[in-house]
């Protein structure tokens, strides 16, 4: 499962309002409001995937760089390589 669809938006929605929206799941899912430790732990480190992106502004040319190895959960961004955990 990628990031986008554990919180249920399209790759195209805007930061703003994926920040919103993992905001209101987070609190829906938070586990001193009696949601699911294991559900929160995936909603936030989704989010925090999506707001490194975000944060390193990949355009065009640089999406070129993106390579992501399903296999292992390894993405690698501008050579260095991060292990994605879900």
């Amino acid at each position: 499962m990628d990031s986008y669809s554990i919180l249920g938006i399209d790759a195209k929605t805007s930061f703003k309002d994926i920040k919103r929206i993992y905001y209101k799941l987070a609190l829906l899912n938070h586990p001193d409001k009696g949601g699911d430790v294991e559900v929160f732990k995936k909603i936030t480190k989704a989010f925090e995937y999506i707001k490194e992106i975000n944060e390193l502004k990949l355009d065009d040319e640089n999406i070129q760089n993106l390579h992501i190895e399903n296999k292992d959960n390894f993405i690698t961004i501008r050579n260095k390589k991060y292990r994605m955990r879900f």
